[in-house]
């Protein structure tokens, strides 16, 4: 992975029985619950950007405004 600065934090609130259920999906899994809801946001960002060439060269988009 990445050096530490190139990475952001997020925070979710999630219900608890959700929680639960990530939790123990990545535990039968053998994955960190991390490493599942990374996963499961590079799909998603991955299938929207496939179906929809708006939001694909929206992506595209994304950085390339220097910053000072």
């Amino acid at each position: 992975m990445s050096a530490k600065n190139e990475l952001s934090r997020i925070t979710i609130d999630l219900p608890k029985e959700d929680h639960k259920k990530l939790k123990a999906l990545a535990a039968i899994t053998d994955k960190s619950m991390r490493d599942v809801v990374v996963e499961l946001i590079n799909d998603y960002i991955n299938n929207v950007s496939a179906a929809d060439k708006r939001v694909l060269k929206a992506m595209q988009n994304i950085g390339q405004d220097k910053e000072d």
